[in-house]
């Protein structure tokens, strides 16, 4: 989970003017970040995590108080041939009160049948949980991870066998 009100925008050169995003405000500050990581045509933010619901003591463990840089998948029309499986993603969608949730986990299992999301944590003690795909707004992948030490690490594919 990542607190929705903070959004840092990537350093490219010199940033005059604060990013705003309909669902994430406006920027207060920039970060850079190494441009090999940066590809044209996408937009990048970073965004704080809170919570150790994607912790689990292994190199791939995202710890409150990281930073997560992530760039927007295209879900238009809802086709999500192209969003990635088993990989940290943040998920932004509203609940059915109309409250907007945004979420840090992977995405276990799309089901076309039933229209919904099998949902994630790195963290065992979380169990999984499914999300209907109507309610999804937006996704983002998870490029660079920035640890509170300061050390960065490019998070892979999460591979695990799948059982019912």
């Amino acid at each position: 989970m990542f607190r929705h009100s903070q959004i840092i925008k990537v350093k490219k050169q010199r940033i005059k003017n604060p990013v705003t995003d309909p669902d994430f405000g406006k920027s207060s500050f920039s970060i850079p970040v190494n441009q090999k990581l940066i590809k044209k045509g996408k937009s990048y933010f970073w965004l704080p995590t809170v919570g150790d619901s994607m912790t689990d003591n292994t190199g791939k463990s995202i710890p409150a108080g990281s930073l997560v840089l992530v760039s927007e998948i295209n879900i238009e029309n809802f086709r999500f041939t192209n969003v990635p499986m088993h990989k940290a993603l943040i998920i932004t969608g509203y609940e059915r009160t109309g409250k907007m949730y945004n979420i840090l986990k992977t995405i276990r299992f799309i089901d076309m049948y039933d229209n919904r999301f099998l949902l994630r944590s790195y963290n065992h003690t979380f169990h999984d949980f499914y999300i209907p795909i109507t309610s999804v707004k937006r996704i983002f992948e998870v490029e660079l991870v920035r640890l509170p030490s300061g050390t960065e690490f490019i998070p892979t594919v999460w591979r695990e066998s799948i059982t019912f």
